[in-house]
């Protein structure tokens, strides 16, 4: 079992997976009813893991307790909580029931209630789990947004040298973190794809390189590569897609067609990371492409702290990668 000290580690984890990978995702389905909340994701001090709104602050808090991370890290404790009896019970992650799959179960569970709260008539009062929210927290999973969250969980553990020990856990990692598109759909947009001769690998990919995948719902997302990660490619525009699922620009079918020597960078210096201090002016350009103007106002240990210049009107600021491209000097 975890200690303490663990458990408030990897409770933090969860936090920031809420904020990078499922707020990013899908704030929008949360402005919709709520246009100026932020989210708010903090480690609680015992087991209480929930979702609240705040309406005189604009804020929507979820909260991870820290004795619920550690009492989830034994197998036999984990099979207590709800949210293990949802991935057996209802199949969720093909129902392995494994502790990577458990937290990242648990953070789509409580972004799950976040989303139902600003759906009219999905929350209603003395219903809670019920046939609409459990259509939310098939869709994240349905969505790929669940296996971004354990990709997530699964790359800042290695970094911090955590170890989920699990049985099965190593073997995770490969897993996808992108619903592959129907195959019609891949045929019409990529007519001379063919499937891979063998696996792809990091070593495929190279640091500012053109490429694209196909979305099942955006169909043709182009970037350009800013981290070659363990499993994924994170793209310049916020992506993150796992190597089968990635085509380079040059080259519309398998990867692997399109040797790593042809490829050509479109400039002579590729892609820099930018530093930047407390103060600084900086522009952003999330995925949607706006462009977003503002102050840094807090440089945190792997992020900093946007605040954009219509921040009093909007009531939202922004947390960024240190390594993103797509955070820029306001020159």
């Amino acid at each position: 079992m975890f200690s303490q000290r663990l458990s408030r580690q990897v409770a933090q984890i969860l936090c920031d997976a809420s904020h990078d990978v499922l707020w990013e995702l899908h704030h929008g389905a949360v402005h919709s009813a709520y246009p100026y909340y932020t989210l708010v994701a903090r480690v609680g001090e015992g087991k209480a893991t929930n979702c609240t709104r705040r309406g005189d602050r604009n804020q929507v808090v979820i909260t991870y307790g820290w004795k619920m991370v550690q009492s989830k890290s034994s197998r036999e404790n984990a099979l207590r909580w709800s949210s293990s009896r949802e991935i057996l019970k209802r199949s969720f992650f093909e129902g392995k029931h494994t502790f990577p799959n458990l937290l990242a179960h648990t953070v789509c569970h409580e972004f799950a209630h976040l989303i139902q709260g600003a759906e009219e008539g999905a929350l209603l009062f003395g219903s809670v789990h019920n046939l609409d929210f459990y259509r939310i927290l098939r869709g994240l999973h349905d969505d790929g947004s669940a296996d971004l969250v354990r990709e997530f969980i699964l790359e800042r553990c290695e970094v911090e040298r955590i170890e989920l020990d699990w049985s099965e856990s190593q073997h995770l990692a490969s897993s996808t973190t992108l619903k592959t598109p129907p195959r019609e759909t891949l045929a019409a947009l990529l007519p001379n794809s063919t499937c891979p001769s063998r696996q792809v690998s990091n070593s495929d990919f190279r640091v500012g390189e053109p490429v694209f995948f196909i979305d099942k719902d955006r169909g043709r997302v182009d970037g350009c590569v800013a981290r070659v990660n363990r499993n994924t490619v994170t793209l310049d525009t916020g992506w993150r897609v796992p190597f089968h699922l990635l085509r380079r620009t040059n080259s519309p079918g398998n990867p692997k067609l399109a040797p790593t020597a042809q490829w050509t960078p479109p400039s002579s210096q590729p892609p820099t990371r930018e530093s930047f201090r407390i103060g600084d002016r900086a522009v952003y350009v999330p995925s949607d492409g706006q462009v977003i103007r503002g102050t840094i106002k807090r440089v945190n240990r792997t992020t900093y702290t946007l605040f954009p210049d219509d921040y009093e009107i909007v009531g939202r600021y922004w947390r960024i990668g240190k390594g993103a491209l797509n955070l820029k000097h306001d020159t």
